[in-house]
């Protein structure tokens, strides 16, 4: 669905740029398991997921 990717996008780049990105690093996160939760069939092209570990 548009929304969920669009959720999804939203969710990426704030977990991405918040400030305590020294505690929540965004290379340790299961990209696949979060974009299951927000219901995604593929994962959308954007810049942030181009370098991250995709299993």
């Amino acid at each position: 669905s548009q929304k969920s990717t669009k959720a999804f996008v939203s969710w990426v780049r704030s977990y991405n740029e918040h400030q305590a990105n020294y505690i929540f690093r965004f290379k340790e996160v299961d990209l696949a398991s979060v974009a299951k939760a927000f219901g995604l069939l593929k994962l959308p092209k954007m810049p942030e997921l181009k370098t991250a570990k995709i299993e």
